[in-house]
Parts: C-alpha cells; sequence; structure tokens
C-alpha cells in the first residue's frame, strides 16, 4: 500500500471524507484510481518523493494562524481609538458619559425616557434638553 502527504489545500476521499493540506494518506483513503489521479496532478505527493509536481518554484510556506479571540480583541481596541475632539468643541458622541451618568442627568433635568432606549437616543434627549 502506497503512503503519500497531501500538498493542495484539500482532497476530497471516500465516504465523503476530506484530507486537509499536510494529511497523510493511503490509496484505501480514495476511490479505484483517483490516488493515482491526485499523485499526477500534483495534489498529494508519494512519501519519500521530493519532487514538488504542483509548482516546483513555490517553497513552503509558512502558516500563522491567529486564535480569533486575538483578533476580536485586536479590533475592538482599534475601535476603542478616540478621535481627538478640538478646544470649543463639543464631543457629539456622548462617548465621555456612561448610559448611568446620561440617565442620571435627564432625571435632574426632568426628562422623562425609557430605560430600555439605547445610549444613543439618552444622550440626543439629553442634548436636546440642556
Amino acid at each position: 500500500m502506497r503512503i503519500a502527504k497531501v500538498i493542495a489545500l484539500a482532497v476530497s476521499g471516500t465516504k465523503n471524507r476530506v484530507f486537509e493540506s499536510g494529511a497523510t494518506v493511503n490509496e484505501n483513503n480514495f476511490h479505484q484510481g483517483v490516488f493515482d489521479q491526485y499523485i499526477e496532478s500534483g495534489h498529494i505527493a508519494l512519501e519519500g518523493d521530493n519532487s514538488e509536481k504542483a509548482n516546483p518554484e513555490v517553497g513552503e510556506v509558512e502558516r500563522v494562524k491567529k486564535p480569533k479571540k486575538e483578533v476580536v480583541v485586536e479590533a475592538i481596541e482599534e475601535a476603542k481609538e478616540e478621535v481627538p475632539v478640538e478646544d470649543g468643541e463639543e464631543d457629539e458622541s456622548g462617548d465621555d458619559a456612561t448610559k448611568k451618568e446620561i440617565m442620571e442627568q435627564l432625571d435632574e433635568l426632568g426628562v422623562a425616557y425609557k430605560k430600555t432606549m439605547t445610549k444613543k437616543e439618552l444622550y440626543d434627549l439629553w442634548k436636546a434638553g440642556k
């Protein structure tokens, strides 16, 4: 039985199995004749066969995967970067005050509001009641 390594991103085998790049496969993982077709097309290479039939000019690619959590944290931190407010100009977003603080200010002004309102809606209401 011949053993090979997957060179392509992925190849499909019997029983709807998918073998990803770097996986070790053998002839029994494929329908009859498919193993040889993948070798000829350069999708897989026989173990011990150092020839890269798919593209000899391309070396090995190092895959770097960032954990999803790290990517999300970076995106959130980038979004949090504040745009500086010039002197004499008010911050229109209300980012400097929390929702609770805006609600307290609305209470002081005697303005009616719903507790289910968003921070932006409360801020706009507070701005109009000033």
